[in-house]
């Protein structure tokens, strides 16, 4: 056997990633962590071109449809808000609490995903019917509507057990994904916060920074008989026992927010189109005391003399939070039938019902099922506004409307937009294919996701040389021709777009290789196997030949193609102590005859057995002061840090000082 034996710089981690269990009520855990240094709140420069509409500082507020996105997840809201009852689900806003979600602050599942997953764990193992919070906001400061209802809606998030006062009555939860109970926010979700708060404070009459005393719904009293004295912003810990939300910096909160809702106080809003299908109109809108109202015309608001400060076009979702619609008592996609009619209607994002008028296959084309539809009292059904009918579009046509440029491909009945003429060309289309249709024709098909390019296409953008596959509507780098051509890419398919088309897409990780893909580098010997996207040292020669690996397949990249992809730890490694080691396998280039990764195992005279494969023994970062011992049957090779060899049997003694 062969052995070389070197110190190395590197120190071997194990890096333990723990799933956080949600509590109750603040989603708190138990964890223990490193406390950092805190971060200057809302006070760095930053780019929120994405968390504030244009040429203004108002919140984006996202729908909850942005994750509320599929019919499973609808029918998992079974808690709906009501106003018949005592006490009505909707209060005046009294305070705004703030919490965290006891999640990862560096969390490996997207923030989307992480909504979804407290969504199911509150809605159903809790069973509370919903999420509790009103309002999310992610590790990058974007800002999520939460809880169905809108503003004032009754949440689920303080509930005070020591007494029974049900705090969610007149208040609205903020939660922001992360654990602050030792490491504080970074910018981005500090200033998200900061704006959310001044702006829900603004629309609901409220000074962020005072103190005031309200009454609190006892769940034993059966009314508002206990009464609190706090701030009108402040923390879930201010309420009751917990650490929630940990060391957020609540003074500078309030103050900031205080300047903000001076800003918004008078603002003026009129609605613009957030996602596709939903509708703007020409009315404008002020927020007062939770509650919108609406003006037709700048001549309507100027002569019942109101007054504004600046206009702002906002989503039409946002300002809806506001509006009588948020009291109907089924939610926007929800499907309904009378117990006197067959015909099945689609609640719409205006509150306003669809009536579908197609087959019941078409309604299965289109992403519908029968079993999700609702059937409830006619006199229920005739509370809504009845909206235009819902047609079935001709499949695989191309439809655009008088004086719009917009084109639409449609698909399983429903309306897909083409982005732009580059995207058009891209996916084959035909200019002279195109019908035009009547507005209201094309009003009645149901709005799906825009045309994405296809995922695994190959672009490169004019005047660059760099080529990009598309995953996921990503941009993901190709770093080297090299890595282009072994991942058996094709340089005759790659797409070239006009640079502004960068734009419509977001830039990803580089594109890497599939899983059981065998790589290595062209200066190290060591040969790792891809697995879950990540690699996995193959610990010697004779694990590679029993695991069925066959040396013509490994890839031999360079050093930095291979690290920019793989970087950091070796997903599998061993960790070394006393005088154990894990062997690393050895080898050159795949086309280097004399390499053990080649097509057959190198020979050396050393060899004791006929065939065998050179074999390193790497010792990482040796406990100080310990000696390391290698002994092998056969003659090897102890080659120390200045590659001066020397052939030895036995057992070798290789001091700490050496090592």
């Amino acid at each position: 056997m062969i052995a070389s034996v070197k110190k190395l710089t590197a120190s071997l981690m194990l890096i333990a990633f723990g799933a956080g269990f949600f509590s109750m009520l603040c989603l708190a855990q138990a964890a223990t962590t490193t406390p950092t240094a805190s971060t200057t709140p809302a006070t760095v420069a930053q780019n929120d071109s994405f968390l504030v509409y244009s040429d203004s500082d108002v919140p984006v507020i996202l729908p909850r449809s942005i994750w509320d996105n599929s019919p499973n997840l609808h029918n998992l809201l079974t808690w709906i808000p009501q106003n018949t009852v005592y006490p009505s689900d909707w209060q005046p806003v009294e305070r705004i609490i703030i919490h965290h979600s006891a999640t990862a602050n560096n969390d490996p599942i997207p923030a989307i995903a992480r909504i979804q997953s407290i969504y199911r764990f509150q809605a159903v193992t809790q069973g509370w019917g919903d999420i509790g919070y009103d309002y999310i906001i992610d590790q990058n400061g974007k800002i999520y509507e939460g809880r169905y209802g809108g503003n004032g809606v009754r949440g689920a998030h303080v509930f005070r057990d020591s007494d029974k006062d049900n705090f969610n009555y007149g208040s609205i939860g903020i939660v922001l994904l992360g654990t602050f109970t030792n490491q504080d926010a970074n910018p981005q979700v500090y200033a998200s916060l900061e704006r959310l708060v001044g702006w829900l404070a603004a629309a609901n009459g409220l000074d962020p920074i005072a103190i005031k005393s309200s009454s609190i719904w006892n769940f034993n009293t059966k009314g508002f008989t206990d009464v609190f004295a706090g701030y009108t912003v402040l923390g879930h810990k201010d309420i009751e026992n917990t650490q929630c939300p940990g060391i957020i910096n609540l003074n500078n909160v309030r103050r900031q927010a205080a300047v903000y809702a001076a800003n918004y106080k008078n603002y003026l809003y009129q609605t613009i189109p957030q996602t596709a299908g939903s509708v703007a109109d020409n009315n404008f809108y002020q927020v007062v005391n939770g509650a919108r109202k609406a003006y037709n015309t700048m001549a309507t608001l100027t002569s019942s003399g109101g007054t504004y400060s600046k206009l702002i076009k906002i989503s039409k979702s946002q300002i809806d939070l506001f509006s009588d619609s948020r009291f109907y008592k089924y939610l926007t996609g929800s499907l309904l039938r009378s117990d006197k009619d067959s015909t099945i209607y689609l609640v719409s994002d205006n509150g306003k019902i669809r009536p579908f008028k197609m087959t019941a296959q078409q309604f299965v084309n289109i992403g519908y099922n029968l079993s999700s539809v609702k059937t409830i009292p006619k006199d229920e059904l005739d509370f809504y506004v009845m909206d235009q009918p819902i047609f079935y579009g001709p499949d695989n046509s191309l439809v655009k409307k008088r004086g719009d440029p917009s084109v639409y491909f449609i698909e399983n009945g429903k309306k897909r937009q083409v982005g732009s003429a580059a995207l058009f060309d891209f996916l084959g289309f035909v200019w002279s294919k195109i019908k035009t249709l009547a507005d209201t024709e094309i009003d009645n098909y149901l709005t799906g996701n825009a045309m994405p390019y296809p995922d695994g296409s190959l672009v490169k953008f004019s005047q660059s040389p760099a080529v990009f596959l598309i995953s996921n509507q990503q941009l993901r780098p190709i770093l080297s021709a090299e890595i282009f051509e072994s991942l058996k890419y094709s340089w005759n398919k790659i797409k070239t777009l006009p640079p502004n088309e960068m734009a419509s897409l977001a830039m990803g990780e580089p594109a890497r290789y599939p899983d059981g893909t065998l790589l290595k580098t062209k200066e190290n010997p060591a040969v790792y196997i891809i697995t879950n996207g990540q690699k996995t040292l193959v610990a010697s020669a004779e694990d590679f030949t029993r695991a069925g690996y066959k040396w013509t397949n490994v890839i031999a990249l360079n050093a930095n193609d291979f690290n920019s992809l793989y970087g950091g730890a070796v997903a599998g490694a061993t960790t070394l102590s006393g005088t154990q080691s894990t062997p690393e396998s050895s080898g050159q280039s795949q086309t280097a005859p004399n390499n053990v990764f080649s097509g057959e195992p190198a020979r050396n005279a050393t060899q004791s057995v006929a065939g065998e494969p050179f074999i390193r023994v790497a010792i990482y970062s040796p406990p100080q002061s310990q000696d390391v011992i290698v002994s092998s049957p056969g003659q090897y090779q102890y080659c120390n840090s200045n590659n001066s060899c020397q052939t030895k049997t036995g057992q070798t003694v290789v001091p700490y000082s050496a090592s």
